[in-house]
């Protein structure tokens, strides 16, 4: 996947670029869900973190996505 190459490359915008161009062709793969939000939580733009993390949950079931989604909703501020 693309956006790996660019994270790796500290290239945090343009990985976000590509996760969702993956996700508009694929909207059901979890990895590039789960990806998208490891970089908006380190962007700090914790609400979209959030929303990416709790979509990975949808498809995966896994318990895990639910923590990050919380927790990034927790350094929102706004509980």
């Amino acid at each position: 996947m693309l956006g790996n190459v660019y994270l790796l490359e500290g290239k945090k915008k343009s990985a976000v670029l590509h996760y969702r161009r993956s996700l508009r062709l694929n909207s059901g793969y979890k990895e590039a869900w789960i990806n998208l939000g490891r970089v908006y939580f380190e962007l700090k733009e914790y609400n979209e973190a959030a929303e990416a993390f709790t979509k990975a949950y949808e498809i995966a079931k896994d318990p895990e996505m639910l923590y990050y989604s919380a927790l990034s909703y927790v350094y929102t501020r706004r509980w």
